[in-house]
């Protein structure tokens, strides 16, 4: 029995193993279902992780598996946690003069609790970490919030713009600063998902992104799935699977049309960039490499431990980024557990560096 189980171990470690190298190829890509497979990763990773753990307690060298396995998404691994010694002390001293701080916030449409009061609890965080800019996604105004309630909770932003929906997908900007060049930009059906503006801080200028990119939803893909039911009605659960894997193909491509688009708005910038958002994507995906092959993370630059921002799925995902360009230096980067969305609320220090790089 000791035998078999072993060998049910090995086989496991080279197939774990090997499906996670594949898919560090797949991620890469803007493979239609890509998403799905960066959804599966951190659970790929942390099976890896307990093999290794395994294997060395057992002292065999099958631990070299899941260490390829685990290295080969080192990119990844690096966007989720970075350590103490890479963060304020360093970067603030290539800040020139004064720093600000911009917060990104996928409110949910503040539908946990009672809006207003959710409302009035964000705007007291907002001012006690001393924001200066706000870029919110997913919010939702009517009879019982108006954007006016919205304005007077987040009063020490008094500078405000919005991209308005029916669907509960708004967008907003709200700034300390004065607002230039307002642009909202939408994808047909697929309505509002970039907001974008100029903002006067001092004497120098930023061009800010708000985006809200298109979602994976798997929302639209639920449907009951059980061994019983594909032993009773085995044709209508293959349509549904089907259906779903449409779905997802659909919502991906979409997704990767928007990251397109943005990385336009970046290359014809005039100024230098601050990018943030619910990318609705892992740092494994397309849409993250694709903008931090012209932007820098400001997680990897002036974070530090370990950052979600998704608050279900056992707190393994983050998908909400600020980025910034090469004109722009990061000294602080955090997220705070709020409990007024599905989302944390992510927050970044930023001033501008002595000699300002336009990518």
């Amino acid at each position: 029995m000791r035998r078999f189980i072993k060998y049910v171990l090995l086989l496991a470690t080279m197939a774990i193993a090997v499906v996670t190298l594949i898919f560090s190829a797949a991620v890469k890509s803007d493979y239609n279902m890509a998403s799905l497979i960066q959804s599966v990763l951190p659970f790929l990773l942390l099976l890896n992780a307990g093999l290794l753990l395994y294997w060395l307690l057992r002292r065999s060298w099958w631990f070299l598996f899941p260490v390829v396995a685990i290295l080969s998404h080192w990119n990844y691994m690096a966007a989720s946690y970075q350590f103490k010694g890479n963060n304020a002390s360093v970067t603030a001293e290539r800040v020139d003069s004064a720093t600000y701080r911009i917060c990104t916030y996928n409110v949910h449409s503040f539908a946990y609790g009672i809006s207003k009061v959710s409302v009035d609890m964000i705007g007291e965080y907002l001012a006690k970490n001393k924001v200066d800019i706000l870029c919110i996604q997913e919010f939702d105004h009517g009879k019982n919030l108006s954007l006016g309630n919205i304005e007077q909770s987040f009063s020490t932003l008094p500078n405000h713009v919005y991209c308005l929906q029916d669907t509960g997908l708004s967008m907003a900007i709200f700034s300390k600063y004065p607002m230039m060049h307002l642009k909202r930009v939408r994808y047909g059906k697929d309505g509002c998902r970039t907001l974008f503006c100029d903002i006067k801080l001092g004497k120098d200028t930023v061009r800010l992104i708000n985006c809200h990119l298109q979602t994976t939803n798997f929302n639209q893909t639920r449907f009951r799935n059980s061994p019983g039911l594909w032993f009773w009605n085995y044709q209508e659960q293959v349509y549904k699977t089907k259906h779903a894997i449409k779905i997802v193909e659909y919502n991906t491509l979409r997704r990767n049309i928007q990251v397109r688009f943005l990385e336009r708005l970046i290359k014809e910038s005039p100024y230098p960039v601050l990018l943030s958002g619910d990318f609705n994507s892992s740092p494994a995906s397309y849409a993250y490499r694709s903008i931090e092959k012209r932007l820098t993370d400001g997680f990897k630059e002036s974070g530090s431990g370990y950052l979600y921002t998704y608050n279900y799925l056992l707190h393994l995902f983050r998908i909400d980024f600020i980025f910034h360009s090469k004109g722009l230096v990061g000294t602080e980067y955090w997220s705070d557990k709020l409990d007024f969305s599905d989302h944390n609320p992510t927050v970044m220090t930023f001033g501008f560096s002595p000699k300002q790089v336009i990518p």
